[in-house]
């Protein structure tokens, strides 16, 4: 997979970008959150702090993207693309997608 999508804004989905960018540099590696910034909840240097890592790792980050989840929706399969959004962006289609959305999403997908 040349090109990785991570969606998420929690923990998990800021560690699994960076840990994927810096492992692998050559991919072209996309973090896609529903808010402004990543952590939400957490203290604004915290969430600051970790944008910046993103950034200086190479992540590509997409603020405000809201993913589209079904009822049936399997987010423990990785898979490629496309990934629609809830929010009115055009789909972004990626080899691999990694889904580190949360139970909450989830729930109300269901």
């Amino acid at each position: 997979a040349q090109r990785v999508a991570v969606v998420g804004g929690g923990p998990s989905s800021v560690s699994t970008a960076s840990n994927v960018k810096r492992h692998y540099p050559d991919k072209d590696v996309h973090l896609f959150f529903s808010r402004d910034h990543v952590l939400p909840g957490y203290h604004q240097a915290t969430r600051s702090d970790a944008m910046l890592r993103l950034l200086c790792d190479g992540v590509v980050l997409h603020p405000n993207h809201r993913a589209q989840v079904t009822p049936n929706f399997k987010g423990d399969i990785l898979a490629p693309g496309p990934i629609h959004w809830q929010t009115g962006q055009e789909p972004f289609n990626a080899d691999l997608v990694v889904w580190a959305i949360g139970l909450a999403i989830l729930s109300k997908a269901g």
